[in-house]
């Protein structure tokens, strides 16, 4: 049981999210289908590092399962691959394997720059890390460079950046979770500091933005989930945080309820809309996640009370879990959208193609690129997702 369960929490992943400020105000989308990014055969991967170096677009590292599949207790494989992608994009264009990094990882977070982009922390399946590095890409080169380290090792954190500062929240480090938020002064500041604390409980894999609410910056933490304990059940969390980076001080967030039903940011990525929305794309059915998590706390509470017809249901619903169709995790297919200034929640777009989780998502341009992620849990997609906006 723990085995299955530990496997759930390293299925989805929203560290591989990348910023963009798009300043369109419409919001009619449109979407087509660019070139695969299959690492091996068929298969994508999930949990990589993405952005944007000048005119192209970046995917390094991830995850998968190879050889056999999760649901049948396979071995994940991390990689080192570093693929290119040309702007302006073209559906006939293919993707060109450009390098490497020096570590094989993934759930690490990155964060587009003027002149590059920033890969920070992740995990190579043993340890949470603590490198952070830059590259640049000019379409002949592959350039790194070494930046000041993490305090701590981290991976399924969430990171942004303002323009000045990069931030990061959330996540684990070596399997405990961490609260603490730190930013680092790019590109010269001699080390990362820590700005705050986040409030309440863990957030491993929330989605982070810095956006503003009425022309004063915030650093907004998003979603995420709180793995379950021996005691206590997890939670996929409907509420979220922002930190005022004027002050330091923290807010509430809204809960994400659209129509009526409360929704999840797991495996979900998050990119500025315009000066005062953020888009969420992608990411995981809050009920269907939650009992997954859920399923050993719940054993145990049924074992004491000798629910021998509960811990039966239980353990054919754990066997079963992995082996679905794609269809039954109801991962989200819908554009979710915050108003950082009325704090309301909506929909602006609905696609199949966007039905993914730990996918990377990266604004470039006049338009969005999701790329890879899971189609279920364990089943990497190698699509490639153009999201554009359409003229009015």
């Amino acid at each position: 049981m723990r085995s299955i369960i530990v496997t759930l929490f390293a299925l989805f992943s929203v560290t591989s999210i990348l910023w963009g400020q798009s300043v369109r105000h419409s919001h009619s989308l449109s979407y087509s289908s660019l070139s695969p990014l299959a690492v091996n055969g068929e298969q994508g991967v999930s949990a990589p590092f993405a952005g944007r170096c000048g005119e192209y677009l970046i995917v390094a590292g991830g995850c998968n399962f190879p050889d056999i599949p999760a649901a049948e207790g396979g071995k994940k494989v991390f990689y080192n691959h570093v693929y290119a992608y040309k702007y302006p994009f073209d559906e006939a264009q293919q993707w060109i394997r450009v390098g490497s990094i020096s570590r094989s990882i993934a759930y690490g977070a990155s964060v587009s720059v003027d002149d590059g982009m920033v890969l920070i922390g992740g995990t190579d399946g043993e340890r949470s890390r603590t490198e952070v590095m830059f590259l640049q890409y000019d379409g002949s080169r592959l350039q790194h460079k070494i930046l000041p380290s993490l305090p701590k090792g981290l991976d399924n954190f969430g990171a942004s950046y303002d323009g000045r500062y990069i931030y990061v929240a959330g996540g684990a480090s070596d399997g405990e979770p961490s609260l603490n938020v730190y930013r680092w002064a790019y590109p010269n500041g001699a080390s990362w500091e820590e700005v705050a604390r986040m409030p309440g409980v863990a957030r491993l894999q929330p989605s982070c933005v810095v956006q503003k609410n009425r022309g004063v910056p915030y650093f907004y933490i998003m979603g995420g989930f709180c793995p379950a304990s021996a005691s206590q059940e997890g939670i996929a969390h409907a509420d979220s945080y922002a930190l005022n980076l004027m002050d330091m001080k923290w807010h509430r967030i809204p809960k994400i309820s659209v129509a009526g039903k409360e929704r999840a940011l797991v495996g979900a990525a998050g990119v500025a809309l315009n000066t005062d929305q953020i888009a969420f794309i992608g990411g995981v059915d809050k009920t269907i996640f939650e009992d997954a998590i859920n399923a050993g706390i719940q054993k145990k509470k049924a074992l004491l009370v000798n629910d021998s017809a509960k811990v039966k249901q239980i353990d054919e619903r754990t066997a079963a879990y992995m082996f679905h169709p794609a269809s039954w995790y109801k991962f989200n297919d819908q554009v979710l959208v915050y108003n950082t200034q009325n704090g309301h929640w909506d929909t602006i777009s609905q696609s199949s193609k966007l039905a993914r989780a730990g996918a990377a998502v990266v604004s470039f341009g006049d338009s969005w690129v999701v790329v890879d992620g899971e189609s279920k849990p364990g089943i990497r997609s190698s699509d490639v997702t153009l999201i554009s906006f359409d003229q009015p």
